[in-house]
């Protein structure tokens, strides 16, 4: 069972959901391969962009290979669902340098052959399937982003919040020495949940500390904020991000608790009592971020 069918397995019982979920997905697929038929039938009529010197028939295969993309992008996708590559088909595309001379030859994949491969999944996986492209192909670069776009559409429409497992999260808290089994707790706590975890002073960069930090904060999926100690970086950090839009959970050891911000006194916060407290309660919050709505 893959990492990310683990994560999603409260979903697998759902069957009302899943099928909601695919036969959106295939409503939104086939109105881009519609988009896409359309393309190659006008370059087929003499209708699109013809060159010189080339066939419609040339046109065609050229635009169908400028759209395909080098085969080792996908190898991680069929690596998580345990697909043979004999499965995909390959098409050999030549490669040429500046000066016209041949290099190599190298494989591609196209977008149409992995959702094929994708249709033939039980309605669970299925479900997995384009959530992991959702979260590994949203780079536009990426010959799968069309299908990661309308897969966060769909999620959205159906009020499905999956966070983007492997991210960051940032954790601002107290330096505190003291501190260093609460860090490494919540630390442990944001790897079993599947994202990594970020605290700026274990972190090397040689910006400046200020940008360096509003940087990790507006690329992390969300913010971990330790009130304990009641640093003032803590509670900007938090701030700045509460700014920007991005989730914050706070947690702060019980005999801090009252001495906490004013700002905050209404927050809904982790307040624990010791370490196992606090990885439990925070796993939980975790989890409770990315309930079905």
């Amino acid at each position: 069972m893959s990492t990310l069918t683990k994560k999603l397995i409260k979903y697998k019982e759902d069957k009302e959901l899943l099928n909601l979920f695919r036969n959106a997905i295939e409503n939104e697929i086939t109105h881009l391969f519609i988009g896409l038929n359309h393309i190659e039938r006008d370059i087929l009529n003499a209708r699109y962009s013809s060159q010189e010197n080339q066939t419609p028939e040339e046109q065609l295969f050229n635009h169908q290979m400028e759209g395909r993309n080098f085969l080792y992008e996908i190898l991680p996708f069929l690596n998580e669902f345990n697909l043979s590559i004999k499965e995909v088909t390959m098409y050999e595309s030549e490669i040429w340098d500046d000066e016209g001379n041949f290099e190599t030859t190298e494989n591609l994949y196209d977008v149409r052959d992995i959702v094929e491969l994708i249709r033939k999944m039980d309605d669970y996986l299925y479900f997995v399937a384009m959530v992991y492209l959702q979260q590994n192909a949203n780079d536009h670069r990426h010959q799968m982003y069309p299908i990661s776009i309308r897969v966060s559409t769909v999620l959205r429409q159906l009020g499905i919040k999956i966070p983007r497992y492997a991210k960051t999260i940032f954790i601002a808290m107290s330096f505190n020495p003291q501190l260093s089994e609460v860090r490494k707790s919540i630390s442990d706590t944001v790897i079993r949940n599947g994202f990594k975890p970020l605290i700026i002073d274990s972190k090397e960069h040689t910006n400046q500390i200020v940008p360096e930090i509003f940087y990790e904060i507006e690329n992390a999926e969300f913010v971990i904020a330790d009130l304990t100690d009641h640093k003032n970086g803590v509670y900007y950090e938090a701030g700045y991000a509460k700014g920007i839009g991005k989730e914050v959970i706070f947690t702060c050891h019980t005999d801090d608790f009252e001495k906490r911000h004013f700002d905050v006194a209404q927050t809904n916060t982790i307040v624990w009592k010791n370490i196992s407290e606090l990885s439990d309660m925070l796993s939980n919050r975790i989890e409770a971020i990315y309930i079905n709505e």
